[in-house]
């Protein structure tokens, strides 16, 4: 605040509305540009870099992933039962949003950002398993901390097939 306050003691009448309209249009200007930079924000904050989950570009980089995760592989890597198991979980759990060939066109993926197209991404499978255990903040991909590992790597050894 001003080291003045106006008040209606020490402001002319003719003044006095004066100052209200111009308060209440600087208040809404201040409110439009705040919300021109909430729209902003996560178009600047957006990144390509290897782990993006929400675009499915990453290229395998482990880069940020949390040491409880980082340089863990698929020990099922290729096993058909752990395929057939994967495709089981995927279709109860992630067919809705990823869609059933894994291109991110699930009835479920109007969320934004989108749904990862999983044909087009290649990450790692610590980053996979880190993203499907703990989910991605800023995304509508919940944690599913509540299934075990080997599940998890049932699933990510389904989702390797639709690449």
């Amino acid at each position: 605040m001003g080291k003045y306050r106006y008040t209606a003691a020490n402001v002319a009448p003719g003044c006095a509305a004066s100052l209200v309209v111009q308060s209440a249009t600087v208040i809404r200007k201040t409110l439009l540009l705040s919300a021109l930079i909430g729209l902003a924000l996560p178009i600047a904050c957006d990144s390509d870099d290897d782990d993006d989950m929400g675009t499915g570009a990453g290229t395998g980089d482990s880069d940020g992933v949390p040491a409880d995760f980082a340089g863990k592989t698929n020990p099922l890597d290729g096993d058909s039962g752990a395929i057939a198991s994967g495709m089981a979980q995927y279709t109860q759990l992630c067919a809705n949003c990823h869609g059933d060939t894994g291109a991110g066109d699930g009835p479920g993926s109007t969320t934004t950002p989108p749904a990862t197209d999983f044909t087009a991404m290649s990450n790692a499978d610590d980053f996979m398993l880190w993203s499907i255990t703990e989910g991605v903040s800023g995304t509508a991909m919940a944690s599913y901390s509540g299934m075990s590992e080997t599940e998890i790597w049932q699933l990510i050894s389904y989702i390797r097939t639709l690449q």
